[in-house]
């Protein structure tokens, strides 16, 4: 049979630290020390206790973070315990940038899925284009993209809408893939209040772009119908004998139109 030795000081020494924490008067930071100190004892387990009651009373998220911070591998408070305080307070204020700096603060907890709905049932509440490329961004459903779309579409004629720069961009990378789709983005851009000139580079890039358009068909292409022609060419002229032209350039656009020779001569787009 074993026992355990029991220390004939402990009432004395717990007495002793029971008196600094009373001395301490609620001051977080020597408050914190002490815990810290004398950690295992029955009076810094109960400080511990106490603190962690008053920040959840406070109920924000640097005095949550605080105590993570002085306490991050605690028996007491475990950061399991913290981390569900954490959600519980992010529930009650039902807040996009809560319920964001929860997912950024805590990536693999346990309350993800269920922050993640809270998330959508705001979007839900609030549909709107962003909102809707916000979705897809957060749940890679691509559903939430022909969301996007059709919100547009659905607006009332004349009613003014408009889209962050950067979930334009988040959309067309993840739904235009081919110039021919390009027509029916334009429109849908349009409605938001944005100029393809600002998907420039991205539309050089798809597959389908035409670097050398024909004579007869340039002014009818999507390359310049939505985009060359919100451009501004260098223009120079070209002449040789009873023969003339001239090239147009399109530096912004990262290529040339070129159209020289009689005006029947065959244009080209150059790198």
């Amino acid at each position: 049979m074993t026992t355990t030795a029991v220390d004939p000081h402990a009432d004395q020494r717990d007495d002793a630290i029971s008196m600094l924490f009373d001395l301490a008067n609620f001051q977080q930071k020597r408050v914190v020390e002490l815990i810290k100190k004398y950690r295992g004892t029955t009076p810094a387990i109960r400080e511990e206790q106490r603190l962690f009651e008053r920040i959840k009373k406070t109920d924000t998220w640097t005095a949550y973070l605080s105590f993570l911070a002085a306490f991050p591998n605690s028996n007491i408070i475990t950061p399991l315990m913290a981390q569900k305080a954490i959600f519980e307070m992010t529930k009650r204020q039902d807040r996009l940038d809560s319920y964001y700096r929860f997912l950024k603060r805590f990536p693999k907890s346990g309350h993800v899925a269920a922050v993640k709905q809270k998330i959508l049932a705001i979007y839900h509440r609030n549909p709107s284009f962003d909102n809707y490329v916000s979705a897809y961004a957060l749940m890679e459903d691509l559903s939430y993209i022909q969301k996007a779309r059709q919100w547009v579409e659905s607006a009332p004629k004349g009613k003014k809408l408009s889209a962050l720069d950067e979930k334009t961009h988040l959309y067309f990378d993840v739904a235009i893939k081919q110039i021919d789709q390009i027509p029916t983005f334009s429109k849908m851009v349009g409605r938001l209040d944005k100029k393809m000139s600002l998907f420039r580079s991205k539309v050089i890039a798809l597959p389908g772009f035409n670097k050398k358009i024909t004579e007869s068909n340039f002014l009818q292409s999507i390359e310049y119908r939505f985009l060359l022609n919100q451009e501004r060419p260098s223009v120079k002229a070209l002449v040789d004998g009873s023969q003339y032209g001239f090239t147009l350039g399109y530096k912004r656009c990262e290529n040339h139109f070129e159209k020289t020779g009689p005006m029947h001569s065959r244009p080209q787009l150059y790198s």
